[in-house]
């Protein structure tokens, strides 16, 4: 269930109890909306960058290229991603299309970095 309240500040914020976190803040112009969404894309992006991070430490414990594509692994992330996007109350096709893109591009920079480390390998 859904909660206005009323912060000190005196601007509306929506708190959801399923998921026991404010949510949303409403916004008086149109410049607010950006800078919220501005701070949201700066947020994404350092996710993002994690994310890569860890990708690029994966390749560190596949034997193939073929281990990289991972089909199962992929499937598993989508069904979770999906089942939050639902808890979350955001589009789901969306979420799962925006994953399937990110994943996609993401296998190619892991394959990358798989081709980096086993010509380093040939190499020493």
């Amino acid at each position: 269930m859904f909660k206005l309240i009323i912060l000190p500040s005196y601007t509306l914020s929506y708190y959801d109890d399923r998921l026991g976190e404010e949510m949303k803040s409403e916004t008086k112009t149109l410049a607010e909306v950006r800078e919220n969404i501005d701070r949201l894309d700066d947020q994404i992006i350092k996710l993002i960058s994690e994310r890569e991070f860890y990708v690029k430490e994966a390749s560190k414990y596949k034997n193939d290229k073929v281990s990289i594509d991972a089909p199962k692994r992929v499937e598993l992330v989508i069904q979770r991603v999906r089942t939050k996007a639902k808890a979350y109350h955001t589009n789901e096709d969306m979420v799962e299309n925006l994953y399937r893109n990110m994943i996609n591009d993401f296998i190619q920079i892991e394959k990358a970095e798989f081709h980096k480390m086993q010509s380093s390998q040939v190499i020493k």
